[in-house]
């Protein structure tokens, strides 16, 4: 494991680093982003099994009970990471493009380097693993930065009306739906919310004030 000093824990996990292989039942507020190396890597949510294969991976929501089973030769990298670590909260990204997710229905999504626009994700994760083991003066700055552009990918993925349904097998296409309507619906009420918190004052006319 790499953890940064501004807490940004980055897992690099390998059979022999768990007991029969198991990473056991657990769950966590942080979010956590998933690509398998090489094997293929069993995730368990609720009584739901998946096997992720190298090259694909998983979005795992925060406080999503979950376990791994690896076998041998299996590796996977994991990020594992606080929505704090985006945007503090009630800024106006983080009310955006971060709140959205955290209460949208979605709880785990499989990534599929078969698929275009999540290969681009999963290209994302590696190229962050790939920073880690760099040596690069600014690897702090790097790192934020493209978890940063991974983030905007995965959202931007999220809204385009992509559906993750054909290849995760974690939600019915009805509740897929259900879930990416309640997401557009929290997009809207935080676009109305900035629209009533963040109108300028007469003496700021002309400059605009933004809470990053």
């Amino acid at each position: 494991m790499a953890l940064f000093p501004f807490l940004f824990p980055l897992f690099w996990d390998e059979r022999s680093q768990y007991r029969y292989g198991q990473i056991s039942w657990h769950w966590h507020e942080e979010l956590e982003f998933v690509c398998v190396l090489e094997g293929s890597v069993q995730c368990c949510v609720g009584e739901q099994r998946m096997d992720i294969h190298a090259g694909d991976g998983l979005f795992i929501n925060q406080n999503t009970l979950h376990s791994f089973a690896l076998t041998s030769g299996d590796r996977m990298v994991s990020l594992v990471f606080s929505p704090q670590f985006l945007a503090i909260p009630y800024a106006n990204i983080y009310t955006a493009y971060i709140e959205p997710v955290l209460t949208s229905n979605l709880y785990v999504i499989s990534l599929s380097s078969s698929v275009e626009q999540e290969r681009a994700i999963l290209q994302k994760i590696q190229y962050i693993a790939q920073i880690d083991h760099g040596e690069s003066p600014t690897k702090e700055l790097d790192t934020y930065i493209a978890v940063l552009e991974l983030w905007r990918s995965f959202f931007i993925t999220m809204f385009s009306g992509h559906s993750f349904t054909a290849n995760q097998g974690f939600f019915s296409n009805a509740a897929a739906h259900e879930a990416y309507a309640g997401l557009h619906r929290a997009k809207l009420r935080a676009e109305n919310h900035l629209k009533r918190h963040c109108r300028m004052r007469p003496h700021q006319q002309g400059r605009s004030r933004a809470l990053f």
